[in-house]
């Protein structure tokens, strides 16, 4: 597997988190309490993860130029 491949697979992966991230942040709008809290801790890391996918995704995918 090259170094373009590898950051193919983690672009889908920042997809995936992307559309997960929507979810929580549109279940946020109604959600209350202790299952709002819960929503947040997770919208901050999915935020975080999506952020470091995307990063790792755009080096593997410079590395060579």
């Amino acid at each position: 597997m090259t170094l373009q491949e590898l950051s193919v697979q983690y672009q889908e992966s920042a997809r995936l988190l992307a559309e997960g991230l929507a979810l929580v942040r549109a279940e946020l709008k109604t959600a209350r309490g202790d299952a709002a809290l819960d929503l947040r801790r997770r919208e901050e890391l999915l935020a975080e993860e999506l952020g470091d996918t995307l990063r790792t995704a755009r080096w593997l995918r410079d590395y060579y130029r």
